[in-house]
């Protein structure tokens, strides 16, 4: 591995350890993916923007995502503050 060089196991291990010292427990790193489509949505961003960086190509597949996840408790976003 080059040093410097960011890998998707290198990622994940940052995430890991960045959720510890947060104090919240991940269940795996689509958690991460969970967690920012919340704060993307609780912070205004717009459905077609959430969309595109989910990979989703229809909207309705975007909403039935994030309705899911707006009913399911998501410690990680707890502990991320919003900014606004």
């Amino acid at each position: 591995m080059t040093p410097g060089r960011l890998t998707a196991d290198g990622l994940y291990r940052a995430f890991r350890r960045y959720a510890k010292r947060a104090g919240v427990r991940i269940s795996g790193s689509h958690a991460a993916r969970h967690t920012w489509a919340l704060l993307a949505e609780q912070s205004g961003a717009k459905l077609v923007d959430i969309a595109g960086h989910l990979g989703h190509s229809s909207l309705g597949t975007t909403t039935v995502y994030l309705r899911r996840l707006i009913g399911a408790r998501n410690p990680a976003s707890d502990a991320v503050p919003v900014l606004g």
